[in-house]
């Protein structure tokens, strides 16, 4: 009787270890498989990254000159006063909106 008993036992043990062995290696290979695309995306990305080396993301740079005549110092102090005259405007457009929503707010009853 008792030998019917472990003998069960030890293929109940056999067929989970089949299982489990089968489903390991399932999951093996499909991340085999998944490795493998990710590689191959990779090798098409360093292509595309590669292909843009060379084309320039933003303007060019101004170039510095030191000993500029005059008007085009006076023409680039022009430039910088317009451009903090904008943004000072700008800043202050975007507080006088925040005090402005601030208020709505500091009336609302809860």
């Amino acid at each position: 009787m008792w030998f019917w008993i472990w003998f069960v036992l030890v293929l109940a043990a056999l067929a989970g270890a089949v299982l489990l062995g089968r489903s390991l290696w399932r999951r093996v290979k499909s991340t085999t498989r998944a490795a493998g695309e990710a590689l191959g995306s990779l090798d098409r990305l360093a292509e595309k990254i590669d292909a843009l080396e060379g084309v320039p993301v933003g303007p060019e740079p101004r170039p510095v000159d030191v000993f500029a005549d005059s008007a085009a110092r006076h023409d680039l102090a022009e430039l910088v006063a317009s451009r903090r005259t904008a943004r000072r405007s700008r800043r202050r457009a975007r507080y006088e909106a925040d005090a402005d929503r601030y208020e709505q707010w500091r009336h609302i009853d809860l």
